[in-house]
């Protein structure tokens, strides 16, 4: 399973997605039933633990034309664009 974070269009925002296949990604945000999780965040993915993890599985399995997008139609990101807990750290250790 690859997990990305995307934006299907300039001035949207980011979703979580899963890779289907080479050039294809799942926007979980359009998956159905609906996630125990955030779609538009990694990190609240991330946190699911094994309840998203069973969740994308299925979401794998019954992916829909409407739910997935080809990869050069949309604009990758970082996987988790921002990580606020390793920021605070970098600024208490260096003043």
């Amino acid at each position: 399973m690859r997990l990305v974070t995307f934006v299907p269009k300039k001035g949207a925002a980011p979703r979580v997605g899963l890779m289907h296949g080479d050039s294809h990604v799942i926007d979980l945000s359009a998956a159905r039933p609906k996630p125990p999780f955030d779609p538009s965040d990694m990190v609240s993915l991330v946190a699911a633990g094994t309840k998203g993890i069973a969740w994308l599985r299925g979401v794998a399995k019954k992916a829909t034309d409407k739910q997935v997008l080809q990869l050069g139609k949309v604009k990758l990101l970082a996987p988790i664009p921002r990580s606020p807990g390793i920021i605070g750290t970098f600024q208490e250790n260096f003043p």
